[in-house]
């Protein structure tokens, strides 16, 4: 069946569901209902690193997959089922019995099906339909997650005190199947680039690169790889860290939950402004800034003493954490064909999930031998202001705008 839809259609749908973004779950929702949880059932910290582990390394495996299905069957059936997988597993979290082992695998099943509820399905779409006004696109769409990190606090923090940790998992599960899974199904469509290419894949007219055939001798499938890989070790590191940071800190959980949504609030427009200046400047060297703003946030955590430089620093950080997928998925829709973004975007999605895995538990190291997060933010912000210095080496677009699909009259597209 054939459909005209505006495609931006998509950017508006891509908005409402960034809010439930597993990973803006995940940092800035995540912390507040395991409190209650590591209470009732005695867990320690370690545990729940380990969750937040689990969750990355199922990431990476849904992302990959991800990838590889849209590149086959299109963007909205892939990305429904998986949505679909995390809401129901958040659900099941708020039933299970007291079992680390239980809790771990539960939290495998939420990377996987999460995968689809990152930028990654929209941004392919995205990239499809939009060129002049593309950063402008992509900005929207992850200012959903600045939206996410302004409520999510807020609802985790309600649910968890007048309902309990419980309530909170099955409320974001259900939100996430029912937005989600309404907005791949109604409003989302496949590029006709990506669809024609798939047509002739499986008819056999044409041979499409391998994963190995991508980045292999491809300097710029690094360069970007390596940045991306930065930003996703120091600020799971940190964002992840923060509530517990915070409470060491003697802060209340409505202070906690204040902080985090003040980072969400204000990196919300940061998002919008990152978009609108991937349009206009070179992208290479918005990416560096971000990241160098990034490591200064990480600075003002290690040296800050009251609630207000605490908070500061965690919107440097926090801006980074939403803009990377904006950045992301800018800088591969500039240096490879539309066939190949999805691939190569999820390939990245990979190295993120990996790198916050990374992230995770150096911070929980950090505390558990140092009894402090403060050297781990420190290597944290060194690694950032090496993936800045790498980003800058891509040079100029090999794919410099040239159209504008986005405009005036909607693109029909297959569906």
């Amino acid at each position: 069946m054939n459909r005209a839809i505006s495609p931006w259609w998509t950017v508006a749908s891509g908005t409402v569901s960034g809010t439930l973004n597993i990973g803006t779950v995940m940092v800035y929702a995540f912390g507040i209902l395991t409190l209650g949880l590591m209470k009732e059932f005695g867990w320690s910290r370690e545990v729940i690193a380990a969750a937040f582990t689990a969750f990355l390394v199922g990431s990476a495996i849904g992302l990959a997959g991800l990838g590889w299905l849209i590149s086959r069957y299109g963007v909205r059936a892939p990305a429904a089922v998986l949505a679909a997988t995390c809401g129901l597993s958040l659900i099941s979290v708020g039933v299970m019995p007291p079992a680390p082992e239980l809790f771990m695998l539960i939290f495998v099943l939420v990377g996987v099906g999460g995968a689809a509820t990152t930028p990654l399905p929209f941004a392919v779409a995205i990239s499809g339909f939009f060129d002049a006004r593309r950063g402008l696109a992509l900005g929207l769409v992850v200012s959903g997650s600045g939206l996410g990190a302004i409520l999510l606090p807020q609802l985790a923090q309600y649910t968890s005190s007048h309902f309990g940790w419980r309530a909170g998992f099955m409320i974001i599960g259900l939100l996430m199947v029912t937005v989600l899974v309404t907005s791949f199904v109604v409003f989302v469509r496949t590029p006709p680039g990506i669809v024609e290419r798939r047509d002739l894949m499986r008819a056999g007219a044409v041979q499409g690169r391998t994963v190995r055939q991508i980045y292999t001798g491809n300097r710029y499938f690094w360069l970007i790889l390596l940045p991306i890989l930065a930003v996703s070790i120091a600020t799971f590191g940190a964002m992840g860290s923060l509530v517990l940071f915070s409470k060491d800190k003697g802060y209340t959980g409505e202070t906690i939950a204040w902080i985090l949504s003040t980072v969400g609030l204000l990196s919300l427009f940061g998002r919008l402004i990152v978009g609108y200046l991937l349009d206009r400047l070179p992208a290479p060297y918005v990416t560096a800034t971000i990241l160098l703003l990034a490591a200064f946030g990480l600075l003002l955590l290690t040296v800050g003493s009251s609630v207000g430089m605490v908070c500061l620093g965690a919107v440097f950080v926090g801006l980074a954490m939403g803009a990377e997928a904006d950045l992301l998925t800018f800088l591969v829709s500039r240096y490879f064909p539309l066939v190949e973004i999805s691939r190569v975007i999820a390939i990245n999605w990979v190295a993120w999930a990996l790198g916050g895995a990374l992230g995770a538990p150096l911070a929980a190291a950090s505390f558990a031998r140092l009894g402090s997060y403060l050297p781990a933010y420190w290597l944290f912000a060194t690694v950032l202001v090496l993936g800045a210095l790498i980003v800058c080496r891509l040079g100029p677009y090999l794919n410099p705008v040239h159209r504008e699909l986005s405009g005036g009259t909607p693109e029909p597209v297959a569906t």
